[in-house]
C-alpha cells in the first residue's frame, strides 16, 4: 500500500486510492467505502471530495498502476490487465516490484483508448 500511496481516511472511513497517469501525474482519487450501509447506498467505490472539488476521472482512459510498471512491461514484453487495484498490489506482493507487470482497468470493461 505504501508503494502505491494508498491511505485511509478516518473521517470518511474509506480506503483512499490515488490514480496516476503513465507519467505519474495525479488524475483522480477513489475512495473504497468500508461501511456496508454506505457501500450499499452509494456503491463501494466513489470519487473523493477535497475542499469541495470532486477528484474523479474517467476510468476507461487510464490503467491503474501503469506509472509504476510501464518499464517492467516494456522489459518483459507482457502485461496483465486485471479488474481491480487490489490485483496490482497482490501480484507485487508475490513477485516483487521489479517483476510486477499488472495494471488494472478498475472495472469490467477496457476501452480501445
Amino acid at each position: 500500500m505504501r508503494h502505491y500511496q494508498i491511505g485511509y481516511s478516518i473521517i470518511e472511513n474509506k480506503v483512499i486510492i490515488p490514480h496516476y497517469n503513465r507519467e505519474g501525474y495525479l488524475i483522480g482519487v477513489r475512495g473504497r467505502a468500508l461501511d456496508p450501509d454506505e457501500a450499499e447506498l452509494n456503491g463501494k467505490y466513489r470519487p473523493i471530495v477535497v475542499n469541495g472539488e470532486v477528484l474523479s476521472h474517467p476510468l476507461g482512459y487510464n490503467l491503474y498502476g501503469l506509472n509504476f510498471v510501464a518499464g517492467n512491461i516494456k522489459r518483459i514484453g507482457m502485461a496483465i490487465i486485471a479488474e481491480s487495484e487490489k490485483s496490482c498490489l497482490q501480484y507485487m506482493s508475490y513477485f516483487g516490484s521489479h517483476d510486477n507487470i499488472v495494471v488494472a482497468a478498475c472495472g469490467s470493461n477496457i476501452s480501445d483508448y
